[in-house]
């Protein structure tokens, strides 16, 4: 019922300008109802493939992760542990993670500090696994290099809002 009384006001506050680029000095009507709730804002650029991807710092070191609803949890590719300074946690059993392409070991990591842009997110850990071949099919077209996947453990906590028609991304501390 909440999810349907959302997707209602997001529906009222839309405008004709549906196809809108996300713009941080021009807040539109929908940006100040969500300011009002508690929300930040914040842009994401969408590749050629539509997939979209956000500025990400783990443990003050930057990169660039694909937003992604479809994860079950937020991912760090391998080859980007060290970068990271992540740590193996023992209080989060390693778990087997399942996609398209098949049954893969994801490893859990600690976290100290993960941003979505500037916007502080309340994660304390991570997994990673080889996600190489999504890696370099992405960074095939893409002008950043990508180093993971922002997933449903960060969007849910979070309440995220996608709000696709304008590449812009919502967060609730």
């Amino acid at each position: 019922m909440k999810c349907r009384a959302m997707v209602m006001l997001l529906g009222m506050f839309l405008t004709s300008n549906v196809l809108a680029n996300c713009s941080t000095e021009n807040l539109s009507s929908l940006d100040r109802f969500l300011s009002k709730k508690g929300f930040s804002k914040f842009c994401y650029q969408k590749l050629s493939s539509q997939h979209a991807i956000v500025n990400v710092s783990i443990n003050g070191k930057q990169s660039h992760f694909v937003l992604d609803s479809g994860a079950s949890v937020s991912v760090v590719n391998n080859d980007e542990l060290i970068k990271f300074r992540l740590i193996p946690t023992s209080q989060i059993d390693n778990a087997q993670a399942t996609g398209l392409g098949g049954n893969v070991n994801a490893q859990s990591f600690n976290v100290d500090s993960l941003k979505i842009q500037n916007f502080k997110t309340n994660t304390t850990h991570i997994f990673a696994m080889d996600l190489s071949h999504v890696v370099n099919a992405l960074n095939s077209i893409s002008t950043v290099p990508i180093a993971g996947v922002i997933g449903q453990d960060i969007l849910v906590a979070h309440e995220a809002i996608i709000d696709i028609a304008s590449n812009t991304l919502y967060l609730k501390p």
